[in-house]
Order: C-alpha cells, then structure tokens, then sequence
C-alpha cells in the first residue's frame, strides 16, 4: 500500500485503509470495545483532514498511521488517567473490587495471543499493531512513529521478544 495516490473520496479511503486500521486497533487495544473507538476515530479523524493532506510533506499512509498511532496513544493516556482515578475511589471505598474493565476484557477476549499482545506496554502494542495487524514494513513503522527504518526493526524485534517470553510465561 506504501506509495499510492490519495483516495479521491472519503468513502474510498476507508473503503481501502478500513481493514487495515482496524487489525492495528485490535492489536493495539486492550479491549474489543476500545479497538472498534480507536478505529473509528482514527478513521473519522483522517477523513475530516483529508483536505489539509499536503502530499508534499509525505506519503498518506504515513499521515493515516502517524493519525492512527496518535489516536492509539490518547486512549492509553485517558485508559491510564481512568485507571488512576479508580484506584482513588476504590481506597476511599476500602473495597476490594475488581475493575469493570478486567471483568469486561475476561468476558469478551479469551483468544491467548491478542490477549497477550494487551498485555504488553503502548509503545510494544503499537509496534506489533503497526507491524503486524496493519500490515506495515518496517519503512512505514518507522515513518508513522518518526523512527528509522532500522530503529523501527530493532523495536519491533524486542516488542517481539517481550510477547515471546510472556507467552511462555503464561501457557
């Protein structure tokens, strides 16, 4: 997909970077409810700017993934500011509940090695998303994160090892 002309439409841009997008936010969530937010915001957010691509500045797979990744990233932010404020309340409460959010990722997604990706840091999910459910090379990693290609390989390559070793860890 790396080095073609821009969708004429909003329709045909998500008709082709839809699947895409969506493999990437599976990956890169922690949940199949945030995959399907982080998908279609990231989509939504693209389309709105697809008037302002300049295809001077770079390629528009670069721009979506850059779009992609940021939106990713401001999920995990605000997943983490939720979570902060959750640990509050429940010391305040004295209660020992478990997160509607543990509850709800254990009831919906048994599958071991989605799980095991969730499992990992933001920056390891998003490698393995961009990589592997976007279906990037290492190029396109590493234009969308602002990285060489060769950091790029070197970082997906540990995020790797991490998902190995927790799969190994947790048969």
């Amino acid at each position: 997909m790396v080095g073609q002309t821009l969708p004429v439409t909003a329709d045909r841009f998500c008709e082709r970077y839809a699947p895409a997008v969506c493999r990437f936010a599976a990956m890169a969530a922690r949940s199949p409810l945030e995959a399907d937010d982080i998908a279609q915001e990231a989509l939504l957010r693209a389309v709105r700017g697809l008037d302002g691509f300049d295809p001077l500045r770079g390629e528009i797979e670069a721009w979506l993934w850059r779009i992609v990744a940021n939106v990713a990233y401001d999920h995990q932010r605000a997943e983490r500011r939720r979570l902060a404020l959750w640990t509050r309340l429940s010391r305040v409460r004295e209660a020992a509940a478990e997160s509607v959010e543990s509850i709800a990722v254990d009831r919906i997604d048994n599958q071991r090695l989605l799980a095991s990706v969730r499992e990992l840091g933001p920056r390891d999910r998003t490698l393995l998303a961009l990589r592997f459910g976007a279906d990037l090379d290492l190029r396109a990693v590493g234009l969308a994160l602002a990285m060489s290609e060769a950091a790029a390989g070197r970082a997906v390559l540990r995020a790797l090892d991490k998902l190995r070793s927790h799969l190994e860890v947790n048969p």
